[in-house]
């Protein structure tokens, strides 16, 4: 008996002490960690300002905190908040769709009337499968049907969005390049043109080439000079504030090309004028021409519905947007959610601020405090924008474990992979620990860097981060550096 109860005391003893530096062990590991990352970031402080939070997905616990609830130019990290809100909100499986209707009856082949285009905010509507060439599509069913000509208009109704526009604190020296396209309910082809040129040499001047279908809408001026075979090549282009000319200049090698997107000024009339361009390409005649709703002095009466156009699911769109941090399809996506919290009775205005107003309260219903941020785009854009790291990872954390598996999911898998995809392909590349492993959005403005994202460790352990640099003066390459070093001794924490 006396044996059995000392063997039992030895047991637990030997127990207890073989413990102890298992725990050790790990109070170690994490505290080792937070001194690697305190150091990288102490280290490079000088270089602008930084804010981190790092959260153990697992435990709650907080890992790193480095003035975490600092307000910091965001950029590009705003689209987590946005995607967050949207499939939030509208769920993964929520779609658009682009109606095409008529004002009147068809008599003796001719519609008599106009034709209207309904947009609901689409932001891939044209500008990818299956609708990339839905005008052409739709132009070429009416003329099978019989549809000769349309007495009328060929009328762009954008109505369910403010007016179309850049946002709010954008510089205007963005407004020619893809990435500050305008918003609009109808939009088209990203409202950009894509501009192909090519120097051959049976030509004395470079062939200059425009999508979509050469269309009219814009005026290409070109001073394009072809230079010789192995010259440097070089080109600049610009469109002219509020008109829809573009202005290009250059020097093309022969047998170089070269390939560029510019955007467009009001996307509702830009749909609404390709549109009759496909419609007169089919063979059917329009007498009157392409304009927008806004400005129509008596709104006509629907007739009939003529065809539709449904967009790819939310969680597709929603991938797009992260994957690439495509600027429109988050401006979409923002005035969608105040366009669809207030429902389709409104003539739309204001869309912007209802569609912010949700991703404040979102913010809010994770625990965050509306009052110290300022958000007034859904793409982050625009400089007038502050939220700290500490927000991001309270909605990182907040969409890891939301009630509903699909969004979840789809809020995950938007996200860019390390190495692999989207912004972060060329990032955590070779034989890093957080290629393939982590998850997360960039946010690149000139001077400042951000991302924020998942990531696990070595033996499975989640973590939400969110790494913000502002006010660096030199290349945003060095401070993504830093932060993929950060990332890295996440990946190999070996808890």
């Amino acid at each position: 008996m006396y044996i059995r109860i000392l063997t039992t005391m030895m047991t637990a003893w030997l127990l207890l002490m073989g413990a102890a530096p298992v725990a050790h062990a790990q109070y170690s590991w994490a505290s080792e960690m937070r001194e690697d990352i305190r150091t990288v970031l102490d280290e490079h402080d000088s270089e602008g300002i930084w804010s981190a939070l790092v959260l153990n997905l697992k435990t709650n616990e907080v890992m790193v905190d480095y003035r975490s609830e600092a307000t910091m130019l965001p950029a590009s990290t705003v689209k987590v908040l946005t995607s967050a809100a949207a499939l939030d909100l509208l769920g993964p499986d929520f779609q658009y769709e682009t109606v095409l209707t008529a004002t009147g009856p068809v008599r003796d082949g001719c519609i008599q009337g106009h034709v209207v285009l309904h947009g609901s905010g689409d932001p891939s509507f044209g500008a990818t499968q299956p609708t990339a060439s839905v005008f052409t599509n739709w132009a070429e069913g009416l003329a099978q049907t019989g549809i000769e000509c349309i007495t009328g208009n060929v009328i762009g109704n954008g109505t369910r969005f403010d007016k179309p526009s850049m946002g709010p604190g954008w510089s205007w020296d963005d407004a020619s390049y893809k990435y500050a396209a305008q918003h609009s309910a109808l939009s088209y082809h990203g409202n950009v043109i894509d501009i192909a040129i090519r120097a051959t040499p049976r030509d004395e001047q470079p062939r200059v080439r425009w999508e979509p279908d050469s269309t009219s809408y814009v005026t290409i001026s070109q001073q394009l000079e072809r230079r010789s075979a192995g010259s440097s090549l070089s080109r600049s282009y610009e469109r002219l504030p509020g008109q829809n000319v573009i202005d290009v200049e250059g020097e093309i090698p022969v047998g170089r090309a070269t390939r560029f997107q510019v955007t467009v000024d009001n996307p509702t009339v830009f749909s609404a004028y390709v549109f009759n361009e496909a419609l007169q390409r089919a063979g059917v005649r329009v007498e009157g021409q392409a304009t927008s709703w806004r400005v129509l002095d008596a709104r006509p009466t629907i007739r009939d519905t003529l065809t539709s156009a449904f967009s790819p699911p939310l969680s597709d769109l929603v991938q797009t947007m992260n994957t690439e941090s495509n600027n429109l399809y988050a401006e979409q996506l923002l005035h969608t959610l105040g366009a669809e919290a207030h429902g389709d009775s409104l003539d739309a205005e204001g869309t912007r601020e209802r569609g912010l107003h949700l991703v404040r309260s979102l913010i809010e219903q994770v625990g965050g405090d509306p009052d110290r941020l300022r958000l007034v785009d859904g793409s982050g854009l625009s400089r007038y924008n502050l939220i700290s790291a500490k927000m991001l990872v309270r909605v990182l954390a907040y969409m890891h474990t939301h009630p509903d598996p699909d969004v979840r999911r789809a809020f995950v898998d938007s996200l860019p992979v390390g190495g692999q995809n989207g912004t972060l392909e060329y990032r955590f590349r070779r034989a890093s620990a957080a290629r393939g492993n982590v998850r997360a959005k960039t946010g690149t403005l000139s001077n400042n860097s951000s991302l924020a994202g998942y990531v696990t460790s070595f033996e499975g352990t989640p973590f939400a981060f969110a790494l913000m640099a502002n006010n660096h003066v030199g290349s945003t390459r060095a401070l993504r550096i830093i932060q993929d070093q950060i990332v890295n001794i996440l990946a190999e924490y070996p808890r």
